[in-house]
């Protein structure tokens, strides 16, 4: 539920119609409840019977099976100017961003990210310095502090990886979900 009131409310951020970049499509399972009425998008999706799937569920938008993080950084998509990315890994949700950002693509004047990140799950444990992305905000917070500061470094790393594509953060909320607060959740607005 808290996965598809995010996704709603990034559609309400949204100027004009929704064109949705979408991650990791799963069982389609937030098409379903929040994006059925969306002409435009693309789903990536790397496991072949759920691919097959969202294509039959969803016949106008483009369906890749493939890994989103190499795809996108090759441009997958550059055919439509996104207005909402929609990231949704099993883990970390920084390769995708980072992928989606730094690829050569038209990008919107605005643009709204709606992310469900599983990384603060493995920071835990002090496995920060064991992520790409965390290295510098563990020598900036400690690595035993990434837990804790999570949500202030997702606003500090989304500012960082979409400066890529030119834009800055107006807008950036978020919480800590599930099971001992591992999941997080936020919702960011993009402008150049």
């Amino acid at each position: 539920q808290d996965k598809v009131a995010l996704r709603l409310n990034a559609l309400r951020l949204i100027d004009g119609e929704p064109v949705i970049c979408e991650t990791h499509g799963g069982q389609g399972d937030i098409y379903a409840a929040a994006y059925t009425h969306v002409r435009s998008g693309i789903v990536f999706e790397k496991d072949p019977s759920k691919a097959t799937f969202l294509a039959r569920q969803r016949p106008s938008w483009a369906v890749y099976e493939a890994d989103c993080v190499r795809t996108l950084g090759q441009g997958a998509g550059r055919h439509l100017t996104f207005n909402l990315l929609d990231l949704d890994p099993y883990g970390s949700c920084w390769e995708a961003m980072e992928a989606f950002f730094g690829s050569k693509r038209p990008f919107a004047d605005r643009m709204v990210v709606a992310v469900n990140d599983g990384l603060r799950h493995h920071l835990r444990g002090g496995g920060g310095w064991h992520v790409h992305v965390m290295e510098p905000f563990a020598e900036r917070y400690g690595n035993h502090n990434l837990f804790a500061h999570y949500l202030q470094i997702a606003e500090e790393l989304t500012g960082e990886l979409v400066a890529k594509a030119g834009y800055r953060v107006t807008f950036f909320d978020g919480y800590h979900t599930g099971v001992e607060k591992k999941m997080t959740h936020f919702l960011a607005v993009l402008e150049k």
